[in-house]
């Protein structure tokens, strides 16, 4: 998903959602290039891997590049709970986007 930002049209947020399960708490190699390359693309410094989760984990925060102009680039791996009490989670979106801080 490529959202654009509400104060400035040329700011970008990216999040790539990822139905698979992350056995070790760290993204794979090949995402996190995928990641950089979105971040390229876009012109954004920061994007989220997006993987699903039914339980409480945390959320990771890496820095994986410095460009020559000093442009920092990270990624964040989060977990969006797509269940909530045995039921389908109906506010995974707003979860999701209050906890990427895209409103900002």
């Amino acid at each position: 998903m490529v959202l654009e930002s509400r104060k400035n049209s040329e700011e970008y947020f990216i999040i790539d959602t990822k139905w698979k399960i992350v056995n070790d708490g760290k993204p794979g190699d090949d995402d996190l290039k995928q990641m950089f390359a979105y971040n390229y693309r876009w012109n954004c410094n920061h994007s989220m891997l997006l993987y699903p989760s039914t339980s409480t984990q945390n959320s990771i925060k890496g820095q994986y590049f410095v460009s020559e102009d000093n442009k920092r680039h990270s990624c964040e791996l989060k977990f969006a709970e797509v269940l909530q009490n045995g039921k389908l989670n109906t506010k995974i979106g707003e979860q999701i986007l209050v906890s990427f801080d895209v409103a900002r």
